[in-house]
């Protein structure tokens, strides 16, 4: 989506010296427009390190993924939970890791055990999740030696609610509407270790409170999404990048 991307600007000419002076020449824009050419500039500086690979090639847009930073909902609130998936994809850009990181994640075909070429798990309306059973799976590739241990921790949301200010919207007083922030449900730790070459992982099966389910039975009667993300935190290398996988049901 492009949210807040760092980009130089020009200098105003008509700028007295001393206003000149407090400007670094850079701001923040959102939008397609900034977010295209940073992307794409990323994926070629990553794709320049290792031309004619294939297989580095094929699974370029899930390392781009599986290596971006997933972005807070209030930068300013201290515990603030993370941005949902629909509204930032994968999160941030971090060439720095896409360039380090030995391990890639690899979302799923529907159905399948085969690749989907991008770092994203798709529960789609399934009868799991219906039932509010979360299962997530993925696939991983380490092209380092030796194993990798991680902490797997699964963000657990659903949409919040709001309601509006009754003095200036008086005709929905008393109403409660879907908000466009989440609402954290839970956030559940793993122990995973990513072998050397192509594997899987799949985490235990959680299931969302009886509170949760009834609260979301009660305000969402069509239904509302679950997702979160997967972030993955090296337990001892140093060297290795966190990795984070979104998920969307």
């Amino acid at each position: 989506p492009g949210d807040e991307v760092k980009g130089a600007t020009y200098l105003d000419k008509e700028s007295s010296a001393k206003e000149s002076a407090h400007k670094d020449q850079y701001e923040f824009y959102s939008g397609t427009s900034m977010a295209a050419p940073n992307f794409c500039g990323a994926e070629a500086i990553a794709l320049s390190e290792h031309l004619g690979d294939d297989t580095y090639r094929k699974l370029l847009h899930a390392r781009m993924m599986s290596t971006a930073v997933p972005m807070v909902e209030n930068k300013g609130i201290a515990n603030s939970g993370l941005r949902s998936p629909r509204s930032q994809g994968s999160g941030m850009v971090n060439l720095n890791r896409a360039l380090t990181s030995s391990v890639v994640l690899e979302g799923k075909d529907l159905g399948s055990d085969k690749g989907n070429g991008k770092a994203k798990i798709c529960l789609y309306n399934s009868s799991d999740i219906a039932e509010g059973k979360l299962n997530l799976s993925f696939l991983t590739h380490n092209d380092s030696a030796s194993a990798i241990e991680y902490v797997a921790t699964t963000y657990v949301y659903r949409p919040d609610l709001v309601t509006l200010d009754e003095e200036k919207y008086p005709e929905f007083a008393g109403k409660v509407f879907q908000s466009t922030n989440n609402h954290l449900i839970a956030e559940v730790n793993n122990d995973v270790t990513v072998n050397p070459g192509d594997d899987s992982v799949t985490l235990p099966e959680y299931t969302i409170p009886s509170l949760e389910l009834d609260a979301i039975d009660e305000n969402f009667p069509n239904g509302c999404a679950i997702e979160g993300f997967v972030v993955l935190t090296p337990k001892a290398n140093a060297e290795e990048p966190e990795l984070s996988i979104p998920y969307l049901g």
